[in-house]
C-alpha cells in the first residue's frame, strides 16, 4: 500500500542522510584529533573524510540494487527442489523395474 511505501522510502531516507551525519561527526572528530591511517602513512583530512563517507553511501546503493534479486534466487531455490524432488522420484522408479537392485559403478569402469 501506498502508507507501507511511504514509509519504508522514509526508512530509506533517514538511512540515506544517518550516513552523512555520524559520518562527517565522526570524521570532524577524527581530523580535529590527527588521528594517524596507518595504510595511507598521514593524518586523516577532510578529503579522506569524504571518500571514506561515499564509499559508504556507494556501498550501500549497492546492496539496496541487489536486494531485489534475492527474491529470484529464493524462487530458483524453491524451482530447483521440486525438480530434484522429481528426478528422486524417477530413480526410485528406476530401481524398481530392474528389481530393486541398484547397479555398481564399478561395473561401469573398464
Amino acid at each position: 500500500t501506498s502508507v507501507s511505501n511511504g514509509k519504508s522510502m522514509g526508512w530509506i531516507k533517514f538511512n540515506y542522510f544517518f550516513v552523512y551525519v555520524v559520518g562527517f561527526f565522526f570524521g570532524g572528530i577524527l581530523v580535529k584529533n590527527d588521528v594517524y591511517v596507518f595504510t595511507l602513512g598521514k593524518d586523516y583530512d577532510a578529503g579522506t573524510v569524504v571518500a571514506c563517507i561515499l564509499s559508504f553511501v556507494f556501498a550501500f546503493f549497492t546492496i539496496g540494487a541487489a536486494l531485489p534479486n534475492l527474491a529470484y534466487i529464493a524462487q530458483g531455490k524453491a524451482a530447483a527442489l521440486e525438480i530434484f524432488g522429481l528426478v528422486e522420484q524417477a530413480e526410485k522408479k528406476k530401481q524398481a523395474r530392474a528389481g530393486g537392485k541398484k547397479i555398481p559403478e564399478s561395473a561401469f569402469k573398464g
